[in-house]
């Protein structure tokens, strides 16, 4: 589990603190929402305790100061709460349109560059190699994640590889993705948050010893775990909207991969595409 994971931190943690650590960890868990506008000395003086031991407690979740563990809170429930709320939230601190406007840019903006900065090569060469052995890629990318579920399902079917992806759960999802064998690849887009047939779906994919490959967030711990690859992307969106900016790009280094390991096969299936589609006469 991660830093930022602090309210489920507080609760999995709760029994094993001491009298001071279970009153303030009380308060934020029920307060969290107020909390992360306050400061050490505003909460000390709300529990009647004295901001060292406010500090203490932030130290002994592994931060450094409180400041750093408000921060993690905000971060956690930006991803996890309601559009609406992140909405809300978002106008009313950041007080007009346009500086919300500038705000999600400069968002973009860093986690792009911090992405680009910490690339990990090593994990998108074995995404890539598990693509290139798989019998049958499954890509499950549900709600605004059909974004990139398709993406990589129209440029990996181009390339000649089987691929089926899913972008809508229930009854019909998990009847399909049954078909899943032991020989196949699941790559799981789920960013920035999971759903339980998300969850459900590589369970059920490790009990067929299938690989598993996962787009996500640092922290989707739950969701890491089951895979045998995470690629993840920070994400720092307070709007209603999912920004998958990020995300793309890390797509287009994983295809890009794929095509350097096997780019004699794929570019004679790439030529066999262009000369079928030159007999639709599908461009002007």
């Amino acid at each position: 589990m991660t830093k930022n994971h602090v309210l489920n931190r507080i609760k999995e943690n709760y029994h094993g603190f001491t009298n001071s650590q279970k009153k303030i960890g009380s308060y934020i868990h029920a307060n969290y929402r107020k909390v992360i506008y306050m400061t050490a000395l505003e909460l000390a003086k709300e529990l009647d305790v004295s901001d060292a031991t406010i500090i203490r407690f932030a130290r002994s979740m592994g931060f450094s100061n409180f400041s750093q563990m408000r921060d993690a809170i905000r971060s956690e429930i930006n991803i996890y709460d309601a559009p609406h709320e992140r909405l809300s939230r978002s106008f009313e601190f950041e007080g007009n349109v346009d500086s919300l406007l500038l705000q999600a840019a400069k968002n973009d903006f860093s986690c792009h560059e911090h992405f680009y900065n910490n690339i990990d090569y090593a994990l998108i060469d074995a995404a890539a190699e598990e693509i290139g052995a798989a019998d049958t890629i499954h890509i499950v990318g549900i709600g605004t994640d059909m974004v990139v579920a398709l993406f990589l399902e129209w440029y990996l079917t181009q390339m000649g590889f089987r691929t089926v992806c899913y972008t809508d759960g229930g009854f019909g999802f998990a009847n399909k993705f049954s078909a899943v064998k032991s020989d196949d690849l699941v790559i799981m887009c789920c960013t920035p948050r999971h759903l339980k047939d998300e969850k459900r779906a590589l369970k059920a994919a490790r009990s067929k010893n299938a690989r598993i490959v996962t787009l996500t967030t640092p922290r989707a711990v739950d969701i890491m775990a089951l895979s045998d690859i995470s690629l993840t992307v920070e994400t720092r969106s307070n709007e209603f909207l999912n920004s998958y900016v990020t995300y793309m790009g890390l797509c287009n280094l994983i295809l890009i991969r794929v095509l350097e390991k096997d780019k004699d096969r794929i570019v004679k299936k790439l030529e066999a595409n262009s000369s079928i589609m030159n007999e639709f006469d599908l461009f002007d």
